[in-house]
């Protein structure tokens, strides 16, 4: 990792939590519809999965990052989150077939991650209020007060969903000879584990 930098999560509701930036560049800032996952590990298939598209997630499991990232574990071919945070983040990559650790995951695609944050306090807040806005920011980048400011004029998922649709993706499996069914599936931002079922059933057309 490089220099740590000082970042905050601050929220619609004027909750404001302090942690370390890691992943996207120091002075790069995220928003997005902030939501928890209570997941032990998957962390890399959380990240990847499009559905998270547009949030930001929030980890409840205190410790992320510990085994590294590697494209055969991913849901889909980049990351779809707005941010991530997390209690305690991993600096190491603790497992034979890693490829990268979390924090190069999050900078290959410039998505910001905060880490050192009171993530239970967080999960109560919005448990209580509900899905709130947020923005992850450096903390020299603006005050408390403007950071919450920047969070409340966020777009909300609803509008960043109507004015971002992803290109269409065609995806193929090997072929089988005693497979007579074919499904066609066009990928607007389908998680690679659909695509597996649907290849256990059917020859999928298209190209990976």
């Amino acid at each position: 990792m490089a220099e740590r930098i000082r970042g905050r999560l601050a929220l619609e509701s004027g909750a404001v939590f302090d942690g370390w930036l890691f992943g996207a560049d120091g002075a790069a800032a995220g928003n997005g519809e902030v939501v928890f996952n209570t997941c032990m590990a998957g962390y890399q298939e959380v990240v990847t999965d499009p559905s998270y598209a547009g949030q930001i997630v929030v980890m409840t499991h205190p410790l992320m990052g510990n085994y590294g990232c590697r494209d055969d574990t991913a849901e889909s071919y980049r990351v779809h989150c707005r941010g991530l945070v997390v209690r305690e983040l991993s600096r190491d990559a603790g497992h034979a077939r890693a490829e990268r650790t979390l924090d190069e995951e999050l900078r290959r695609w410039s998505v910001p991650g905060l880490h050192g944050v009171d993530t239970r306090a967080l999960t109560r807040h919005l448990r209580d209020h509900g899905t709130l806005r947020g923005l992850i920011a450096p903390a020299t980048s603006m005050t408390a007060a403007e950071q919450v400011e920047a969070a409340r004029r966020a777009p909300t998922l609803q509008k960043r969903c109507e004015n971002h649709l992803p290109a269409a993706r065609l995806h193929r499996s090997p072929p089988h000879d005693f497979l007579t069914r074919i499904v066609l599936a066009f990928d607007e931002n389908v998680d690679r584990d659909r695509i597996d079922q649907s290849r256990r059933s059917a020859f999928v057309e298209g190209d990976q």
